[in-house]
């Protein structure tokens, strides 16, 4: 496993995406919450339920937005799957409360010559 430290993570998390041959864009999204009424915490156990395994989910050190990276060509339709799958998990399970959030897409890249442009969006 690499140390914590973002700039690694990120580059190495990169490097296995561009590493597996496929042509699809690098998105980014930012979530925060819709109001101060809530935890960071329990959106990120959402959203770790709720992405798929090679989603990248990481936390702002500050616990004010949580940044997700993931390959996908829709970011716009990535945003709307994670807000539709919290309305249904709420509704399966009436005790479960995740916050209401809001997700920003950030960007779109488009291959590994792009890779340093990603790190630095997150180190920002």
């Amino acid at each position: 496993l690499p140390r914590y430290d973002w700039r690694e993570i990120i580059e190495r998390y990169l490097c296995l995406l561009h590493g597996a041959k496929s042509d699809r864009a690098v998105s980014g999204l930012e979530v925060t919450l819709a109001e101060h009424d809530g935890s960071l915490n329990n959106v990120y156990g959402f959203l770790a339920s709720a992405c798929r395994p090679e989603d990248l989910i990481l936390g702002d050190g500050e616990g004010d937005r949580l940044i997700l990276l993931g390959q996908t060509d829709t970011p716009e339709v990535w945003a709307e799957r994670l807000r539709e799958t919290r309305v249904q998990y709420m509704k399966r399970d009436s005790l479960l409360h995740i916050p209401e959030i809001q997700i920003a897409v950030v960007n779109i890249w488009h291959g590994p010559l792009e890779n340093k442009k990603i790190v630095r969006w997150v180190l920002d």
